[in-house]
């Protein structure tokens, strides 16, 4: 039997925290990619770490630097990275009609943090990043940092990004320090902004009446 678009590539979606959200992008886009109104794509969703529970993983996994203030195990990122990038992806790519040309990576809070230290760590091999509600506090906003000295390096970032905040996150104060996450997010596109980067294309939207638990959906669809 002919095989049904043969000659047809995908774009893939990788989701962090796989565990709890992938019935998000499976549910959400079932309908419009039906009706055609969303173009069908590949839904990759990568789980924790079989050895250790989920919060542990996540919190190693996602975030960029050892950050001693965190009882858990910190600064795993790299790590989790390459095994994305030399294990994942290869196999997706090799297995399933991908299009390597249109890799789509989307995390929440920490998931979204992760997103955007791959940006800086790996430009280019994802070519657009949804980052809904990112920790970008994490670390005295150590993100911030690295976003500066990529842009000391570099003249150019070849990314599509969109990042989502929910309207009533209001300030917290994560282990003695104060920050705003929605001022966070306007603070992290203004900066990608200012550097009249050719090749970003950076949108931020503020979600109404969504909370850190409920912006999830709406950012991803949007």
């Amino acid at each position: 039997a002919k095989l049904e678009n043969a000659n047809r590539r995908y774009p893939v979606l990788y989701l962090n925290d796989a565990t709890y959200n992938f019935q998000v992008p499976a549910g959400i886009t079932h309908l419009p990619m039906n009706a055609g109104t969303v173009e069908d794509f590949i839904i990759v969703g990568v789980g924790y770490d079989r050895a250790s529970t989920g919060d542990a993983s996540r919190v190693r996994d996602y975030t960029p630097t050892r950050n001693p203030a965190f009882k858990q195990e910190t600064g795993g990122a790299g790590a989790y990275l390459g095994f994305i990038e030399t294990e994942v992806v290869p196999l997706i790519e090799r297995d399933y009609r991908a299009d390597p040309a249109r890799r789509v990576l989307a995390g929440h809070s920490f998931g979204g943090l992760f997103g955007a230290y791959a940006m800086f760590t790996r430009p280019g091999f994802f070519q657009a990043y949804i980052l809904s509600s990112p920790s970008f506090w994490y670390h005295q906003n150590v993100m911030f940092e690295m976003e500066e000295t990529y842009a000391a390096a570099h003249a150019d970032l070849p990314a599509a990004v969109y990042v989502s905040i929910g309207e009533l996150e209001h300030p917290r104060r994560p282990r003695g320090s104060e920050y705003e996450m929605v001022e966070d997010v306007k603070t992290f596109e203004r900066g990608l902004e200012s550097r009249n980067y050719p090749g970003v294309h950076i949108r931020a939207g503020v979600i109404e009446g969504a909370t850190r638990e409920t912006v999830f959906p709406t950012a991803l669809m949007n």
